[in-house]
């Protein structure tokens, strides 16, 4: 084991009040890394504030119902919380209250110690403890990895979370990031009874009738460069207006990334008419570098950023872009 590894261990058997916090707009790994974590310091018989936005699409996770927003779970500043520890979550703006916030709470709470624990290339290096491991597949492939420190009990309900955040982040153990330490962490979640076909479809089939339509729409306005080998997909406001649904484009780039011949894909979210919300994945450039130049981040193939400008603006921008990075990858 890492030293730093076994310092976030000594720092979780030390302490006894946690605030859990994620990245906005969760996704499994974000959401089952955080109700994992929370049932392991339970187990522990710790306190836990779990800081997270909710998620429809994700509320299928055992212990769900113990995600709210702060206010909703009784506020880091006015809880003698001891520990607050980042998910899967590259910079504090990402998380749920964002900069102004964090910067507040660390002023109120000055004994609070920070964890960092995160497998994005871009993570900032912020907290007391930075966690910091981008051969991982996923937080919940690091958390596996700290249970087995603390001694946890992996019941049904860390393993069946532990379970998601891998598939989301490893696509099903379809990604460049899977290796065989992935594996050997899925097959001993497996071990125990978590319905891991029902778990698959929940996070990549199960639809509602209202994103089918809307992924019916942002295929319409796909469209390609550099002979097919860049896809571009779109939705705008009058897309999702249309629709009724405000944001619900979890899995979108990847049918335009399941082209034949296609390399990289981009995937735009109109946001409001002066913000506009980007996805990258590729299977040959750093795209990575590519959401660093508007401010964003992630991993070398899937990353994303967000424009705060019009979608007629961002579109001609991020073609010219990849293009470049294309011409020079």
């Amino acid at each position: 084991m890492s030293a730093v590894l076994n310092e976030v261990a000594a720092a979780l058997r030390r302490k006894s009040l946690f605030a859990l916090r994620t990245h906005v707009q969760p996704d499994g790994d974000a959401l089952g890394s955080l109700l994992a974590l929370g049932a392991a310091l339970e187990q522990m018989g710790k306190s836990v504030v779990y800081c997270a936005e909710s998620s429809e699409r994700l509320s299928f996770l055992p212990g769900y119902e113990k995600v709210g927003r702060v206010s909703d779970s009784g506020s880091v500043e006015s809880a003698p919380v001891e520990v607050v520890i980042y998910l899967d979550c590259a910079t504090q703006d990402r998380s749920l209250e964002g900069k102004e916030t964090s910067t507040r709470n660390k002023e109120r709470n000055t004994r609070a110690l920070v964890i960092n624990i995160d497998h994005h290339v871009s993570n900032e290096g912020f907290g007391d403890i930075q966690w910091i491991d981008t051969g991982a597949s996923s937080v919940g492939e690091m958390l596996w990895l700290l249970f087995q420190e603390l001694g946890i009990v992996i019941d049904e309900t860390i393993a069946a979370n532990l379970y998601v955040s891998i598939i989301n982040d490893t696509g099903q153990f379809a990604f460049s990031n899977t290796t065989q330490r992935t594996h050997e962490v899925a097959g001993a979640l497996i071990s125990h009874e978590i319905g891991v076909s029902n778990l698959h479809k929940k996070v990549f089939y199960e639809k509602s009738r209202e994103q089918t339509k809307l992924l019916g729409r942002a295929l319409a306005n796909l469209s390609f460069l550099d002979e097919g080998e860049v896809a571009v997909m779109y939705l705008s406001r009058d897309d999702f207006d249309a629709v009724g649904i405000d944001d619900d484009c979890e899995g979108f780039i990847a049918q335009a990334m399941n082209i034949r011949g296609v390399q990289t894909a981009v995937f735009v979210k109109e946001k409001d008419p002066q913000m506009c919300k980007v996805s990258f994945r590729s299977r040959r450039i750093d795209v990575n570098r590519v959401a660093a130049q508007f401010g964003g981040g992630g991993h070398v193939r899937a990353s994303g950023c967000t424009l705060k400008m019009p979608l007629a603006q961002a579109l001609p921008l991020l073609r010219e872009v990849l293009e470049k990075a294309e011409g020079d990858g």
